[in-house]
């Protein structure tokens, strides 16, 4: 039946709309209560709403630190550059490759890690930059020889540092040892002996193929012998000569040129165009 809007009569009020009201008028107070508690205290109420928020949303992952970010993870702190975490934000930073809590951090301050050891690349191109000092001679004495052909990476970045190159060779060296091995050294290394026809027979296809190079001739230094055993190390037990080295890498004597040159492989030439030496 339809209110009599004529007769002046006030229409009745539902009562779901009466409940709604009796709620309003109840939440009203509530919210000034609540406001001048805010203003009375705002550090209190800001500090809940986020413990409450910390509790139902969990930090991305973007927030963990990286090595690259160099930043603490949020933990608390142990020392200079150490940290304590929870074992599950230890598995959390280790399965996406951050900095693991509880390990050193390179912080700003803290001392650096220890430098890389030296790979086969690296540790050519630290004996070359020895021989080119035409005093310097290979120790006969076998453990120091060891030290000069293997050097600890803390070795190496103090020989560089205190070389020509300095502090910015010393610190490209820490971060690649191979990359700064293979660029101070010359794409063709051959240590040969001027007599020996197998050292004759790979100069020769070496130079027919136009390959640039210039051999370290072993029989002509004095230290010799010591010079062979330091080589032996270096090529992991190749004891003949001649010993190619070919992009910082050892490829043999005589006999592996000669395989990689002739078919069905006619791959040499291209290796040596790869390293840079073709004329």
């Amino acid at each position: 039946m339809k209110p009599d809007l004529e007769s002046g009569a006030a229409p009745r009020v539902p009562g779901l709309f009466r409940r709604r009201r009796s709620l309003l008028l109840l939440l009203v107070p509530l919210l000034v209560v609540l406001g001048l508690y805010s203003a009375a205290s705002p550090s209190s109420v800001s500090s809940t709403l986020r413990y409450v928020q910390d509790r139902v949303r969990p930090a991305p992952l973007a927030a963990l630190p990286s090595a690259a970010h160099g930043a603490p993870p949020p933990v608390a702190a142990l020392g200079e550059g150490r940290y304590e975490a929870t074992e599950a934000l230890a598995k959390l930073a280790k399965e996406h490759g951050v900095v693991l809590p509880g390990t050193p951090l390179k912080l700003a301050g803290a001392a650096a890690g220890p430098a890389p050891e030296p790979d086969a690349a690296a540790k050519l191109a630290l004996f070359l930059r020895r021989i080119e000092d035409a005093a310097w001679t290979v120790p006969d004495d076998k453990t120091a020889r060891q030290l000069v052909v293997s050097p600890s990476g803390a070795e190496a970045e103090r020989s560089l540092r205190e070389g020509r190159g300095g502090e910015a060779e010393a610190k490209e060296y820490v971060r690649s040892p191979t990359r700064w091995g293979i660029s101070h050294q010359p794409g063709l290394v051959i240590f040969s002996k001027t007599y020996c026809p197998y050292s004759k027979k790979a100069k020769a296809l070496l130079t027919k193929l136009g390959a640039k190079f210039e051999p370290v001739e072993v029989d002509l230094r004095s230290d010799s012998a010591a010079f062979k055993e330091a080589l032996m190390e270096l090529s992991g037990g190749h004891r003949t000569f001649p010993q190619i080295w070919i992009g910082g890498k050892f490829l043999g004597g005589s006999d592996d040129l000669a395989l990689l040159n002739d078919p069905p492989l006619n791959v040499l030439h291209g290796m040596l165009q790869a390293a840079g030496v073709m004329g």
